[in-house]
């Protein structure tokens, strides 16, 4: 009695990344834009709250009327250096 075997199959395309570290770079991606959005809404909310400062409060952190009023006027995406190197 013989025994035949079947045709061997063809090996499988070589893939670079699986579909659930595709899913997980992903989700990492995400929650980094999420952090970064909250991080931009926060220096948003305290750049307003520093043009709603008195010249009292100010003078208590070190900043002249001028120099809030221009840190104020900033945008939101325009963050410090330290920011945008946060992980």
């Amino acid at each position: 009695m013989t025994t035949t075997c079947c045709p061997a199959k063809p090996p499988a395309p070589p893939s670079f990344s699986s579909p659930s570290a595709d899913r997980t770079a992903a989700t990492g991606a995400r929650r980094g834009l999420w952090q970064a959005l909250r991080r931009l809404g926060e220096l948003a909310r305290q750049r307003r709250a520093l043009a709603e400062m008195d010249a009292h409060r100010l003078s208590d952190i070190g900043l002249s009327a001028e120099e809030a009023r221009r840190e104020a006027a900033r945008p939101f995406w325009d963050a410090p250096e330290h920011w945008r190197r946060r992980s």
